[in-house]
């Protein structure tokens, strides 16, 4: 069997048709469903990194994690959601306490 033979206009073509459709889709996405650009969104990263001090081997950890607590103000009678971006650093050396 045979595969037909494209043109470069043709293959052209349909890239252009295949880019339309996606871009269309995401435009719908967006308006109907909420789906976005990472823009609007926050990450957060853990790092590992081991390294040899002397006779010693330290593992240093850096982790981040987002926490949504309620914050309460006005004498306790209005809430509202904080997002707290909290941080840990923790340097370990095996066979240590502490």
């Amino acid at each position: 069997m045979q595969l037909p033979h494209l043109s470069s206009k043709r293959a052209a073509f349909v890239a252009l048709i295949v880019l339309v459709v996606a871009v269309a889709e995401f435009l719908a996405f967006e308006g109907t469903v909420g789906v976005s650009l990472p823009s609007d969104r926050n990450s957060a990263l853990s790092r590992l990194e081991i390294k040899a001090r002397g006779t010693d081997i330290h593992f240093i950890t850096q982790n981040k994690r987002f926490t949504v607590v309620d914050y309460w103000y006005a004498h306790g009678t209005r809430r509202e959601a904080l997002v707290l971006r909290e941080s840990f650093f923790m340097d370990r050396v095996d066979g240590r306490e502490g």
